[in-house]
C-alpha cells in the first residue's frame, strides 16, 4: 500500500531510508550524493521516484518543465523527446560551417590567456607581438 507523506519529519525519513538503499548514490546519475540529496518525485502522480542531488533535482525538473513549456505540442512524451535529443547530440557534426556565434567563442577563449600566451597565437597566426 502507497504511503502518504505529510510533514517534513516523513520526508526526510524517506529520504534518509531511500538514499542508504541507494548507497548514498545520487538515483539519475549514480554519483556519490554528499549532502542530504532531495526526494525526488514525479509532479505528475506524486509518487517518490528516489533521491538525488540537490543539482540534479534542480536540472530534472528544468528538462520536465521544457515539456509543458516550449514542446506542448510535441506528439511524444518526455523521455522519447529526450532519447532523440541523446541520439542528436551524439551525430556527426556537419563540418562544412561554423555558426556565427564562433567569434565570440574564440574571442573569450583568447581573453583567457595571459599575455605571453597570447602572443604566442598571434606570432602562430602571422601576427606582429601586441
Amino acid at each position: 500500500m502507497t504511503q502518504s507523506l505529510y510533514t517534513q519529519t516523513d520526508i526526510k525519513r524517506v529520504r534518509e531510508q531511500l538514499l542508504a538503499e541507494q548507497e548514498f548514490q545520487d538515483a539519475l546519475t549514480g554519483l556519490m550524493i554528499e549532502n542530504s540529496g532531495a526526494l525526488d518525485h514525479c509532479h505528475k502522480s506524486q509518487l517518490v521516484r528516489g533521491v538525488l542531488s540537490s543539482r540534479a533535482n534542480l536540472a530534472l525538473g528544468k528538462l520536465e518543465g521544457v515539456k509543458v513549456r516550449y514542446l506542448y505540442d510535441y506528439p511524444y512524451d518526455l523521455p522519447t523527446f529526450l532519447r532523440q535529443a541523446a541520439d542528436y547530440l551524439e551525430t556527426r557534426k556537419d563540418k562544412r560551417w561554423y555558426h556565427s556565434g564562433w567569434i565570440k567563442r574564440v574571442t573569450a577563449d583568447f581573453n583567457k590567456l595571459n599575455e605571453a600566451q597570447k602572443d604566442l597565437v598571434l606570432h602562430d597566426l602571422g601576427y606582429p607581438k601586441g
